[in-house]
């Protein structure tokens, strides 16, 4: 699942000035004894999104965590 969120993200096309948003969990800055893989694909992918989000500004593109 988390490396297919990766891929798909690598395959995104945003036109100059567009805009990404991530809508996330409040387990990524507090996690929840009882979601632990949960809570680490949700840490993971936030990481991944916010080095893509770098690439993306180079292209004049937003991405908001």
């Amino acid at each position: 699942m988390f490396l297919g969120f990766c891929l798909l993200l690598q395959k995104i096309k945003v036109n100059d000035g567009g805009y990404i948003f991530l809508i996330s969990s409040n387990v990524i800055k507090e996690p929840n004894p009882k979601l632990i893989i949960s809570s680490a694909y949700r840490s993971a992918f936030s990481s991944v999104f916010k080095i893509l989000s770098k690439e993306f500004a180079k292209n004049k593109s937003v991405a908001s965590t």
